[in-house]
């Protein structure tokens, strides 16, 4: 089978490409799919990513307002000289 020439305005002989395959319904489907679950992949990292972060931030800012109120307590506990625990009063004393 000859290969049909186009001769453009210039007088040189162009080969003509052969008409693209039509991408049937089934390969449209695939790649439409492949593609779905690559976006859906990646979002679900970025969620993961935020929520460990905030989680880490939670977590950091529990500890500093829970060493906040420890020490406040410790201090009330001195100035007090005793603590109830379990039903039982305990003195305090700091020492020499």
């Amino acid at each position: 089978m000859a290969e049909p020439e186009v001769i453009s305005k210039d007088g040189e002989s162009i080969t003509e490409l052969p008409p693209a395959k039509e991408i049937s319904k089934m390969d449209k489907f695939k790649k439409s799919i492949g593609e779905n679950l690559s976006n859906m992949g990646a979002s679900i990292k970025k969620h993961l990513a935020l929520m460990i972060i905030f989680i880490l931030i939670g977590g950091a800012g529990g500890l500093y307002i829970a060493s906040i109120i420890y020490d406040w307590r410790m201090s009330e506990v001195t100035k007090v000289g005793g603590f109830v625990y379990d039903k039982r009063v305990y003195d305090v004393k700091i020492r020499p």
